[in-house]
Order: C-alpha cells, then sequence, then structure tokens
C-alpha cells in the first residue's frame, strides 16, 4: 500500500517536468513567466525566469505534495525570497504569489512534453 502511495506521488511530480510558460501583467506591461521543472520524488528544482530576456533564477526549497507544490525564487534587486505555491492540472499550473504586496496568480501552459516515460498526468 505504501509503495502504490509513494508511485503515485512520484508519477504526479514527474507531471511537472518540463518547461511551461504563461504571462503576468503589471501597470506598464506584460511579461512572459517561464518556469523550467525538474521534479526528483518530493523534491522540485529548476528555474523560473520573467520577461524576453529569460534570465531566470534558480529555484530553492521546492517541494511537491500530490498535485500541489510551493518554491522560492530570490530577487537579486531586494535581497529577498519571493514564495510560489503551485497546483498541477494536466497541461495546465495555477500558480501564486505568497506574501506580498501584489499576490500575483497566473496560469502556466505546458510547452514541452515530459520526457519519454514521464506521462503527464
Amino acid at each position: 500500500m505504501l509503495a502504490a502511495l509513494a508511485l503515485a506521488v512520484s508519477a504526479v511530480g514527474a507531471g511537472l517536468n518540463g518547461k511551461w510558460t504563461g504571462e503576468v501583467q503589471s501597470k506598464k506591461r506584460t511579461s512572459t513567466v517561464t518556469l523550467d521543472l525538474e521534479a526528483h520524488g518530493s523534491t522540485l528544482a529548476g528555474t523560473m525566469s520573467l520577461g524576453k530576456r529569460g534570465r531566470g533564477a534558480g529555484i530553492k526549497e521546492g517541494k511537491i505534495d500530490g498535485a500541489n507544490f510551493s518554491f522560492k525564487v530570490s530577487r537579486k534587486k531586494k535581497e529577498h525570497d519571493i514564495e510560489w505555491a503551485g497546483t498541477l492540472d494536466g497541461d495546465r499550473i495555477q500558480l501564486k504569489q505568497r506574501g506580498g504586496k501584489r499576490g500575483r496568480a497566473i496560469t502556466l501552459k505546458r510547452t514541452s512534453p515530459p520526457a519519454p516515460g514521464e506521462a503527464a498526468p
């Protein structure tokens, strides 16, 4: 029973693997958000990029719990971490910034398929 549960959690986490994109609106413009994700069991790694230049910030403290996940990224200009929480729903991710003044919510879509053998949920 525990082995089946671990396999199911691993399969959901593997569904996060790949490249995801979405748009976020600010007062001045619309910017593209890109996530490159790689799941390792209940741990999430990868990068998050904002804008055309696509300079990615490394994901820290990435955690996966079923279809839900969370991570932090550092902002160099302000020297603090931004926390994000998301939910995987097939080929979409609902991502929300935790805390802060903006509390942004973003819908991202898969732009690259999972690696062979890693079926999307």
